[in-house]
């Protein structure tokens, strides 16, 4: 008994430390020396393509700088003599979050952290998924939504919600998505909402920790639906008949008097023929 209990507690362990490497991923940089020991002026300054993202550091601190990117849960600090430190999320600093992402600006003094020169710098941030509406489209009164997880992270299952006309109508169940993956989703929509715009938002119910949240709604136009109406009354006009039965009137639509029978000629220069009131 005490040997599957041994065992199951190792296999716990075990996949707590696979969980923990799938959730984080780190970026390490480098103050590199030359051959007197002197630091290269500009290898401490990093800025990433979409320019939201940027470390510098020399051998005295550290600044980190993030605008709408991934959230930093921890940052590890050496200096030149192998001395760490490393500084954890909501405990030494603390990412802000909105709608497009999470920024933080911080800086941090290498003799507050008890620490000498400063000879490198790892940022590990955490792998979160990003759920994404990347396409709709529709055929007939069904909707095709297609929901991308473009984060490095796996969203686990949710629900998508559809609204039209300023009311919640359904819901829709999305399975779960790995990192990159995509799903299309069929959604059903009643005759009556068709002319209204919809809405649809993935993780309707905000159960999923996202990198944003701004990317989860798209929207889709009404449709103009055309009504057949009923031909109105006129008693006014007049209604002749061709040679051929052919019956013809100077009015669209209407039931009106007929008069005798007169040359196809004479009709088509004076009326229009009419097939759908008679």
């Amino acid at each position: 008994m005490k040997t599957k209990n041994k065992l199951l507690i190792v296999c716990l362990f075990v996949a707590t430390i696979i969980l923990s490497l799938n959730a984080i991923s780190a970026a390490t940089y480098t103050l590199n020396t030359n051959n007197n020991d002197h630091y290269y002026i500009n290898d401490h300054y990093y800025i990433n393509n979409a320019g939201n993202y940027e470390i510098e550091f020399s051998r005295e601190s550290v600044s980190i700088w993030t605008k709408d990117y991934k959230q930093i849960s921890s940052i590890k600090v050496m200096d030149n003599e192998s001395k760490t430190k490393t500084l954890k999320n909501n405990v030494d600093f603390k990412n802000y979050k909105s709608k497009n992402g999470y920024s933080l600006h911080k800086t941090f003094d290498a003799s507050k952290l008890g620490l000498q020169q400063i000879k490198k710098v790892t940022v590990t941030f955490l792998k979160q998924p990003d759920l994404k509406i990347t396409k709709i489209s529709r055929k007939g009164n069904n909707y095709y939504v297609t929901i991308k997880n473009s984060g490095d992270g796996t969203a686990k299952s949710n629900y998508l919600g559809t609204y039209s006309n300023g009311k919640y109508i359904k819901k829709t169940y999305v399975p779960t998505l790995k990192a990159g993956k995509s799903k299309t989703v069929k959604i059903a929509i009643s005759s009556s909402y068709m002319k209204y715009k919809k809405i649809f938002i993935t993780d309707y119910k905000n159960k999923i920790n996202e990198l944003k949240k701004s990317n989860n709604k798209k929207s889709a136009k009404g449709i103009k639906i055309v009504k057949k109406t009923t031909p109105k009354k006129n008693n006014g006009g007049k209604v002749i008949i061709t040679e051929t039965g052919t019956k013809y009137h100077a009015y669209k639509h209407g039931n009106m008097k007929y008069i005798s029978y007169v040359s196809l000629s004479y009709a088509k220069q004076y009326y229009d023929a009419c097939k759908v009131c008679y």
